[in-house]
């Protein structure tokens, strides 16, 4: 292996300075670089690594594209994008806030409100002009949001009281919600319209209550 290298070797006084030149010349004209064998190990090994991870990259994107293709297009909703979807994917309808959840997610105060007016149930209508009460059909083709459908000012009251209520247990109790149970925006409509309503009461000038006691054991 090095025997190229051994030719530049010689004893010191065996040949004259310009045979020793010449031999020396022909030696570096012979010679040929030995590959560094650690060096291209690790340039191979780097190259392979990148490799590798160019790969991986490709293939993880490819995958989350054709994962939040296929979500967008089928169920990139919680709850999918129609009635049948929903029901499919374990979801309950949830008339207090108009939306279908999960079946992880309670139903904070919309029993309550249901059954809030059991001798005189609310109506809705297909069209606000006419008064058509909206049918079964109409229902079904809301819950698809194929059709806007139009309730009464005392469900809309309702709801408010009640949004109120939902928002009450949901401190109670601690447990899972969603963002439309707590969306200040909402909250504040619901204030403005409740007062609005009440301002028109006859009684709103009225005297009937105490004021309750001062507390001082309160802390947070």
């Amino acid at each position: 292996m090095f025997s190229q290298w051994k030719l530049s070797y010689h004893r010191i006084g065996t040949e004259s300075a310009e045979s020793m030149g010449e031999k020396e010349r022909g030696a570096h004209q012979n010679r040929r670089p030995f590959p560094c064998r650690s060096t291209n190990i690790f340039l191979w090994a780097i190259i392979s690594i990148c490799g590798v991870a160019i790969l991986l990259a490709l293939s993880l994107y490819q995958f989350k594209s054709s994962n939040a293709e296929n979500l967008s297009q089928s169920h990139g909703n919680t709850c999918g994008n129609s009635s049948s979807e929903a029901l499919s994917l374990g979801c309950s309808f949830d008339q207090l806030m108009w939306a279908w959840y999960p079946k992880q997610c309670p139903h904070y105060a919309n029993d309550q409100y249901l059954v809030a007016e059991p001798e005189n149930p609310w109506k809705f209508y297909i069209n606000p002009y006419t008064k058509e009460v909206a049918s079964d059909d109409d229902w079904t083709r809301m819950l698809n949001n194929e059709v806007q459908l139009y309730g009464e000012r005392r469900e809309h009251l309702t709801h408010c009281v009640f949004m109120y209520l939902s928002v009450g247990q949901i401190i109670r109790d601690g447990g899972r919600y969603t963002p439309k149970q707590v969306d200040y925006e909402h909250l504040h409509h619901c204030s403005k319209i409740l007062l609005e309503a009440l301002r028109k009461d006859d009684t709103w000038f009225g005297i009937e209550t105490g004021t309750p006691r001062v507390a001082y054991d309160q802390t947070c």
